[in-house]
């Protein structure tokens, strides 16, 4: 099955999650086919279903950037510029595998774009995303509707890491944050990494 990817450039958080919801009803009803999304957030923190009421509190303590609470899975975690995502619209009932696998190859996703710029990154049990050097550097949070998933994965690539420090990303310390540029890999780029991760999803998904 063919995978179409959207290059969606620089575009704020809420523009992009309507247009992931749009995408969702159009991919349900046959009008498109499996999708993949892939760009660059203005800085914005966005709150998942396991975000505590402790880091709702701190994220709108530090009320640096816009926060927004979505519906995927995980906790708190900060989006901006230096930060590839990519949001998978695909139809989990014809694809097969159901949620666990789709995790499994968007951490692999995250782990091939991470190895193809020098970075050796791997699984750790409990936090869904791609670890280096015992930092995290990708992060893995989907929503489903109705059998079609939506938002997806991130990866640090070269993003101001400062910019954790007012939350607790998946449940850890800003200091346990990492990035492509933090472990030395190469290209420390988003366009290069863009064509390096796209053909990653056109493979596993």
């Amino acid at each position: 099955m063919v995978l179409d990817i959207i290059d969606f450039g620089l575009r704020p958080y809420r523009e992009i999650l309507a247009y992931q919801q749009e995408c969702v009803g159009r991919r349900r009803a046959g009008l498109i086919g499996d999708t993949a999304l892939l760009g660059e957030h203005p800085p914005v923190i966005t709150l998942g279903k396991a975000a505590s009421r402790q880091t709702w509190r701190a994220a709108a303590d530090a009320a640096v950037f816009e926060v927004i609470p979505i519906e995927r899975g995980g906790g708190a975690t900060v989006h901006l510029p230096g930060q590839l995502v990519a949001y998978p619209i695909l139809d989990l009932q014809a694809r097969g595998g159901g949620v666990r696998r789709l995790v499994r190859d968007l951490e692999e996703v995250l782990i091939r774009s991470a190895a193809a710029c020098g970075v050796d990154a791997y699984r750790r049990a409990g936090f869904p995303g791609a670890w280096a050097a015992d930092k995290k550097i990708g992060f893995v949070g989907l929503g489903v509707r109705r059998f079609i998933s939506y938002h997806g994965i991130s990866l640090n690539v070269a993003p101001d890491l400062n910019c954790f420090a007012p939350i607790h990303p998946c449940g850890l310390s800003a200091d346990r944050i990492g990035s492509i540029r933090e472990q030395g890999g190469e290209p420390a780029d988003i366009d290069a990494l863009k064509k390096i991760m796209s053909d990653c999803l056109a493979r596993l998904l």
